[in-house]
């Protein structure tokens, strides 16, 4: 019994002393800045899917608690040894390089009510640049700029009042390249995010 009751007189003292816990208040900008992964589709190829390492950046100014407007870029790259077949010549053994930079920009919706976690969806709209590159005289490197989308959303854990961990942000991204080619990937994003001012 007195065991008992000096747990409910501990636990009551521990309580006594934890500070009450509330909505995070939103920062006027987040600065975001970490590493990307890609899987690139590309059905000219008997293996339509490839794998790009690169960066993602963002910044993100909070109109309210709620709503806010992001500007998004990234950049992702691959190189692989390839042999080249051109007819008559030998074949060649080349590297192909593929990188790709997007553009976006567009609305996202956070659901602060936790004091630890944000969630996150958003939509955003741009530009998406790819460029391919033989390395090789026989073929000159070619460039597409197109439309380009990213619908998704990610999860934001708040480390201290300036800083949060991004632990995932995982998009579909679209885009429509300038020779009529839609390609369908999928980005993954994780680093740290800067919380600089407060919202009013």
């Amino acid at each position: 019994m007195n065991v008992r009751k000096n747990f409910l007189l501990l636990a009551a003292s521990v309580l006594c002393f934890v500070p009450q816990v509330r909505a995070q208040d939103a920062p006027k900008v987040e600065l975001f800045g970490g590493y990307s992964y890609n899987l690139f589709d590309d059905s000219r190829f008997s293996t339509k899917r490839f794998s790009l390492n690169g960066w993602n950046a963002s910044l993100t100014w909070n109109a309210n608690h709620w709503i806010s407007f992001v500007a998004d870029v990234s950049g992702h790259y691959s190189s692989v040894d390839t042999t080249l077949i051109i007819v008559p010549n030998p074949p060649i053994q080349t590297q192909h390089d593929r990188r790709q930079h997007a553009f976006l920009f567009g609305p996202r919706l956070s659901y602060r009510k936790n004091p630890r976690f944000v969630p996150y969806t958003h939509v955003l709209l741009g530009a998406v640049r790819f460029t391919e590159d033989l390395n090789t005289t026989l073929l000159p490197a070619s460039k597409n700029t197109g439309f380009g989308l990213a619908l998704g959303g990610g999860l934001d854990l708040r480390l201290s009042e300036r800083f949060a961990l991004r632990a995932a942000q995982v998009d579909y991204q679209f885009s429509h390249q300038s020779l009529g080619q839609n390609r369908h990937n999928f980005r993954y994003s994780g680093g740290i995010v800067f919380r600089l001012g407060k919202r009013q």
